[in-house]
């Protein structure tokens, strides 16, 4: 390589090259110059240099903008937490449409996050707030399918169930939620709406009711 690159140094084309990329003429020789001048091609040299430059930026923002479409090229953990919080945040604060835009893109960011249960779960609730209990039974269920659902999870498919009028179902899911957790009531509920300060929960409330939950 290195004899390689010396010899390339020695060769007339090390002046046109270096002419090229930096629009500086004093490296090419009169005599090279002048036959430029005569033959009619002095004018390449005009489109060089900052030229060159110019277009290789702009290049480079093209297609770094391009493969950033590509998701599975855009793939970053810790801006997939960022819209996971944010839409999580929509979500109680009653923006539901808002809320599962940027739950998709936290999945489409981090498919494989070990928080995925959760921003499932967050779109189970945001379909169900917006009455489309039959998505939110999917996603619900889709979150349980993640080996470290948490009971949110299952709480989140009895409310569905329940309000698709599968009342049993709904009753064998609140058991499943009772065996993870001994203690859950409606004042569990009721203490983490009120702490979150989730906007419209009434649905919530109303689908472990009637899947048989007392306070």
């Amino acid at each position: 390589m290195k004899r390689a690159g010396a010899l390339f140094w020695k060769t007339p084309l090390f002046p046109l090259a270096f002419t090229g990329l930096t629009g500086e003429r004093g490296a090419i020789p009169e005599a090279t110059l002048q036959a430029m001048r005569d033959s009619g091609l002095a004018h390449l040299l005009a489109i060089s240099g900052l030229h060159v430059g110019l277009v290789a930026g702009l290049l480079f923002f093209a297609v770094r903008a391009l493969l950033a479409l590509v998701p599975a090229l855009a793939l970053n953990p810790n801006l997939a937490a960022a819209r996971f919080f944010l839409g999580e945040t929509l979500l109680y604060s009653g923006r539901h449409k808002e809320s599962i835009v940027e739950l998709d893109a936290a999945i489409r960011l981090s498919p494989r996050d070990p928080d995925l249960w959760g921003i499932l779960v967050d779109k189970a609730e945001a379909y169900m707030a917006m009455e489309r209990y039959e998505e939110g039974l999917e996603f619900a269920r889709a979150s349980l399918r993640q080996l470290n659902a948490g009971v949110w999870a299952h709480m989140a498919e009895v409310v569905a169930l329940a309000h698709l009028d599968r009342i049993e179902e709904a009753r064998q899911a609140l058991e499943r939620v009772r065996a993870i957790k001994p203690d859950f009531d409606l004042d569990f509920v009721v203490s983490f709406i009120q702490q979150v300060r989730w906007v419209g929960p009434e649905f919530y409330l109303d689908g472990l009711k009637k899947a048989g939950l007392e306070e």
